[in-house]
């Protein structure tokens, strides 16, 4: 069994080289202060100590993945009109750079609702899965703002232009078929089998080595706001430094010899 350790409104289970953070502020998840400065604590965390290689977010229990921000950051903004104050109160809600910025792979395991900021903070994962049940919407413009934690530059680069703005003027929710077939989701599981099916898929990246899959997340990403001839110079380049990694002569030596791969990162 792994460790699990609790903050405000999230809980981090360890098991080995995978961490799952939980949303845990029940029943809608509504993402306050509390939250956001734990997860960019964990995610601080991690990419100083180097210990994870896959990373899952997840709702706690049977609740919604985040019915979006807490109401509570609108009564402050209400109480000030100075653009710096107003700027700092929204950066304490912000937590989707933390979560992209990360540099190995990031699941999002999506049950139930998952509005605005939740839907936002799911954007920044790499790969995302929701459940049978799962309804999406961002619905910012409908209470008079924008979609403000990397929603408006985060929704478009995964599912297009059109369907983007469709999506971001008429508020409306979609249900995880619909989200499936825009590219939204990776794929769709039954409730009961999201999380478990999320473990699996993360087990099985953990399986290949763990730089090989740091790299490719980064020259595929990099790659989107490159030319043609930029990216795959990027691509030549990190290929060229996993020439040099224990990894990659581990997994020439175990295709050759017919086994399983024993990566250790280095």
């Amino acid at each position: 069994m792994g460790t699990t350790n609790n903050y405000k409104n999230i809980k981090v289970q360890e098991e080995g080289r995978l961490t799952i953070i939980y949303l845990d502020n029940p029943p809608q998840n509504l993402i306050n202060t509390n939250i956001a400065s734990s997860i960019k604590e964990v995610c601080l965390q991690l990419s100083e100590e180097d210990t994870c290689d896959v990373m899952i977010l997840a709702s706690d229990k049977d609740t919604d993945f985040s019915q979006g921000t807490d109401p509570m950051l609108f009564t402050e903004l209400e109480n000030t009109t100075n653009i710096k104050e107003v700027q700092q109160v929204i950066d304490t809600y912000r937590v989707a750079n933390s979560i992209s910025s990360l540099r190995f792979p990031v699941i999002s395991a999506l049950g139930g609702h998952c509005y605005g900021q939740g839907l936002e903070i799911a954007l920044a994962s790499d790969i995302r899965l929701g459940s049978t049940g799962s309804k999406f919407k961002m619905d910012q413009v409908s209470q008079g703002i924008i979609p403000w934690d990397g929603g408006t530059q985060r929704l478009s680069r995964t599912i297009g232009l059109a369907q983007s703005l469709e999506l971001i003027l008429n508020c409306q929710e979609i249900e995880s078929s619909e989200a499936l077939s825009i590219g939204l989701l990776n794929s769709v599981a039954e409730t009961n089998d999201l999380l478990p099916k999320a473990v699996e898929l993360a087990e099985q990246i953990l399986q290949g080595g763990a730089i090989a899959a740091r790299y490719a997340k980064e020259v595929v990403l990099k790659g989107t706001e490159m030319t043609l001839d930029q990216g795959i110079s990027l691509e030549t380049d990190l290929t060229m430094i996993l020439q040099t990694t224990q990894d990659r002569a581990e997994g020439i030596n175990s295709f050759i010899e017919r086994r399983k791969p024993n990566y250790k990162g280095e």
